[in-house]
């Protein structure tokens, strides 16, 4: 027998297979992509956020760019595209650029726009941008390949263009950062002789120039080293009240001391002394330009990738070093480290990596830091394989590239990575998620851009790769800027099997193997967190008291850990972590239980073929063995069944042996209806699963009821109770709604993705719970924020054939359960509408499926006639009726709302044939309705209708 791994519900804030400690919301995420996967997006590292929220991002690309409803065509090599997205994820423009290198960007904070540095990698007669003509000054230097530094206007136009160079032509600017004013700092090296805006370098230097926005320097600092020594560049931070902070380096082997000029043949200002093996220096300017403080900051293993100052004056420095590394007088390990200087330069504390047992050193390298109000967050790449090892504090790095959150304590808060691990090479969406940079706006929420690395694999072979951001699906080859929406404190705890019920977790004692959500209460507000697949649950919350636990627990198993059920608590401020919040789940002992649905792949038409899943789960704590039998309605004929079983009449039948608890068995039945069964015949296949001493009889049976249908669209949502009673609601009658899907393209899908936003205040997200599935899939549910309720199904590497290709294989579909909120009143609606995407097209959008809190009524019909149609459901003014009348004579239409009352009729009388009949909906309130007909030969049937 084939048993399937288990999928269950994952309702995360970030969904991770083997996350530890998988943090924060991301708000949106979008793809900047090509049509082909040979001609990728790439470069996607660089951008720029401003304070409102608006992002410039820089991707170069091959041919043809799509960024949302904008398409970009450009040529095999030196294309490339500046893309300004909102705070909300919308693309607001996109301009083409050719033969240009954008190599840093800085966002304006006060004018808008963003400063760029960038270099012509071709002649000025065929280099473009938005397809004009790059400016370049006329006092251009005589080198063949200048270095330029630039302004570009919140709409994209180029507002003024400097080169920087001399007769050397080795003149070369790296960077560029901004400050709060909107003043911009470019860092560079420049030869002897080299001028840089009217100063002339007496010596190799390097420089920091300082610009207004527009385009005007303001001074230049020239630095350089005593014996001659070329100073090695590092980094360059902008102070936010202007000034800035920089770290660079000079020869390892000899003692040199740091001067600082104006250049013009002014004599320098000495600021340190450094000694051999300490060579490394920090050095801060206020706006003015004037020194502030020079400390030396490392030793020559020390490899600083960025230093980034706060809004308080406080520096924070990081990088990485194959040996440990000296800060003033602490010493950290080898691999990552992160720093924090006071604004006077005092080192505050250091962090670095725990090495894990049998590792050397796992060469971590921090880079790209964004400090806020919150602490510093800053992104860790990690060398392979040792990704999955390496320890930052209480962190536990899992992927190569990772986002790390740091309290202005130093205390680690939460990781962000990219939520797939499946890295090895058969992997159908193989290559590296890897992040390029970070910006923040006012509010402290976090705006990034990555791209996928593909190099492990050969040019041509990826196919269309995945990247997944919690809710968040993009497919192809691309750069994608994302949103993640910041938050303060922190609940963290284990989630484990209490095998003996002692209340604790033992050594031997490992995570409870079913995916279980904690729901965080605050208030009237509630959020859900995911307890990742290694059991460690992570919830964030905002001052003021709280309230944690965990959402249902298998009703096998108790809750032995805490005592109450429940951690309580209060955080006075921000940026706090309470740790300890452990759960334990103990099973109860020799508990019995095992369960079964039978699903439907889809509709069910004459002359066609249907497939039903029947679907068998271990719910108790003992080993299960027993028999598991599928019947057919007497109207279908039998195919075939994988695995194989047993056929007597429209039965089939399987045996099983040894189910251990939580485990899963999943069986097909492939049957086909004759041509001649009429629209409308109701069929029923069902299924069953008897087990001796099962504590639960009521989930061992499971039926599927479907009515004949004729040309319909596979891609659809039903739910099993289309009306509920007052008392359904307040007992909880589950949901379980179905998605349908199919392939109706000429191609293979690779990925499929389902989007259903679920109304958070009608239902009970922490119910949620996987019913059945098709194919293997992952989920993840966005619990808070503007989009609660969102809840995303993954498949990936499925590899759905066309409906041309195998009209079986072509369809799938996902179960899942969940319970109504008893505070539902009559009257209540609940709609539910989902979104399809195959690999990286557009939505196909379901049916709205709908759910009434119904009193019980005689004015609600009987559902035996024949089949009829209304349309358009939902209909705002007018819905129309279509129906096959076997006679002609009287005919009666009737509207009932939510209570059973007529609210609109229409009598008329209509010939034997088809029937088109419109109904005015005018002046009637937006809600659910009941549309009755009743034909001239009866009985009358009903069907539901949203007026929207």
């Amino acid at each position: 027998m084939k048993i399937l791994r288990l999928c269950f519900l994952l309702a995360v804030l970030l969904l991770c297979g083997r996350g530890p400690l998988h943090a924060q919301s991301i708000a949106w995420a979008k793809l900047a992509r090509t049509n082909v996967d040979t001609m990728r997006v790439g470069g996607g590292g660089l951008s720029a956020t401003d304070a409102n929220g608006n992002t410039y991002v820089y991707a170069p690309y091959r041919y043809k760019l799509f960024a949302d409803n904008i398409t970009l065509n450009g040529t095999f090599y030196q294309t490339a595209a500046v893309i300004k997205y909102d705070s909300t994820g919308a693309v607001v423009w996109a301009k083409s650029t050719f033969g240009l290198e954008i190599v840093s960007m800085a966002a304006d904070n006060r004018t808008g726009g963003f400063y760029m540095v960038l270099s012509r990698n071709l002649p000025q007669a065929v280099s473009t941008w938005d397809g004009t003509l790059f400016p370049v000054p006329a006092n251009l230097p005589a080198i063949r390949q200048p270095t330029f530094y630039a302004k570009c206007s919140a709409t994209g136009a180029l507002l003024w263009v400097h080169a920087v160079g001399g007769p050397n032509g080795a003149t070369n600017v790296t960077d560029v950062r901004t400050d709060d004013a909107g003043d911009a700092y470019l860092q560079g090296q420049l030869s002897p002789g080299d001028t840089l805006s009217g100063r002339t370098a007496a010596v190799a230097s390097h420089f920091v120039l300082k610009s207004n926005s527009v385009g005007i320097t303001q001074w230049v600092r020239m630095f350089y080293g005593s014996t001659g020594n070329f100073i090695q560049l590092r980094r360059l931070g902008a102070r936010p009240d202007g000034g800035f902070v920089l770290n660079s380096s000079f020869s390892p082997t000899q003692a040199n001391t740091l001067y600082v000029s104006n250049g013009n043949g002014t004599a320098g200002t000495a600021l340190l002394t450094t000694q051999p093996q300490a060579n490394v220096f920090l050095t801060s300017f206020d706006g003015a330009g004037n020194p502030q403080w020079t400390i030396a900051a490392g030793n020559p293993a020390t490899n600083v990738l960025d230093v980034a100052a706060d809004a308080l004056g406080n520096v924070y420095m990081t990088g990485g070093s194959p040996s440990s590394v000296q800060l003033g007088t602490t010493s950290v390990g080898a691999g990552f480290f992160l720093a924090k200087y006071s604004a006077s330069g005092q080192l505050l504390w250091a962090r670095g990596e725990k090495q894990t047992s049998g590792i050397a050193n796992s060469y971590g390298v921090g880079y790209d830091m964004r400090p806020t109000a919150n602490g510093v967050t800053l992104m860790v790449s990690v060398s392979f394989p040792f990704f999955r090892s390496t320890v930052l504090d209480s962190l536990t790095l899992v992927s190569p590239y990772n986002i790390v959150h740091y309290s202005p304590q130093g205390v680690s808060q939460w990781v962000l990575s990219e939520s797939r691990t499946d890295y090895s090479a058969a992997a159908p969406s193989f290559g590296f998620y890897r992040f390029g940079s970070l910006g923040a706006d006012a509010r402290g929420n976090l705006y990034g851009i990555g791209s996928v690395d593909t190099s492990p694999r050969q040019p041509g072979t990826l196919g269309n790769p995945v990247v997944l951001f919690g809710p968040h699906t993009t497919v192809g080859g691309g750069t994608v800027t994302y949103r993640i929406n910041p938050y303060a404190n922190t609940l963290r705890g284990q989630v484990y099997l209490d095998q003996n019920g002692n209340g604790r977790q033992d050594a031997s004692e490992q995570m409870f193997p079913r995916p279980l959500t904690s729901i965080l209460t605050q208030g009237g507000a509630t959020s859900y967190s995911a307890v990742g697949a290694n059991g460690v649950l992570q919830a964030y919350a905002y001052p003021g008291s709280y309230s944690l636990t965990i959402a249902r627990v298998p009703s096998a198993y108790t809750l032995t850990q805490p005592s109450g059920g429940s951690y309580a608590g209060t955080f006075s401020g921000s940026d706090q972590l309470i740790a300890g919040q452990n759960f334990g789940i103990a099973p109860i002992a020799n508990v019995a239980d095992v369960s079964i649905t039978i699903t439907p792949y889809g509709a069910v038409r004459a002359g066609f073929t249907s497939r039903y899943r029947i679907t068998v789960e271990n719910l108790g704590t003992t080993t299960a063995s027993g028999s598991v039998t599928a019947t057919l309605d007497s109207h279908l004929t039998y195919v075939s069944s994988t695995p194989s079983g047993t056929r007597t009449g429209q039965t089939v039948a399987w045996t099983y042996a040894g189910l251990a608890p939580f485990g899963r068995l999943e069986y097909d039945v492939l049957a086909s209806l004759p041509i001649n069964v009429g629209l409308g015949t109701a069929l029923v296949s069902s299924a069953a699963a008897p087990l001796a001493g099962d504590v639960d009889a009521t989930n061992n049976t499971a039926t599927a009821p479907q009515t004949v249908v004729g040309p319909f669209d596979p891609n659809s949502i039903e739910v099993n109770y289309e009306r509920l009673t007052p008392t359904q609601v307040a007992t909880q009658q589950p949901l379980d709604y179905t998605i349908h899907f199919q392939n109706l393209g000429t191609a293979e899908a690779t990925t499929v993705v389902l989007s259903d936003t679920l109304d958070a205040k009608k239902l009970n997200l922490a119910s949620l719970l996987l019913v059945s599935q098709s194919h293997n899939c992952s989920w993840s549910l966005t619990s808070t924020g503007s989009k609660a309720g969102q809840l995303t199904v993954r498949f990936l590497g499925i590899n759905l054939p066309g409906r041309n290709v195998d009209v079986i294989r072509s369809q799938g579909f996902v179960r899942f359960r969940v319970q109504p909120r008893t505070t539902l009143a009559v009257g209540e609606v609940i709609p539910n509408r989902a979104g399809i995407v195959f690999d990286f097209n557009a939505p196909v959008m379901t049916n709205t499926a709908t759910t009434t809190v119904f009193l019980a009524s005689s004015a609600v019909a009987r559902h035996d006639a024949a089949a009829w149609n209304a349309y358009p459901n939902p209909a705002t003014d007018a819905v129309t009726i279509s129906a096959d009348l076997a006679t002609g004579g009287r005919l009666r239409l009737d509207l009932l709302d939510a209570l059973g009352r007529t609210v609109r009729q229409q009598t008329l009388t209509a010939p034997a044939g088809a029937l088109r009949q419109a109904l005015d909906l005018r002046g009637l309130a937006p809600g659910l309705y009941v549309l009755r007909l009743t034909p001239p030969s009866g009985p009358a049937s009903t069907q539901q209708l949203v007026r929207e």
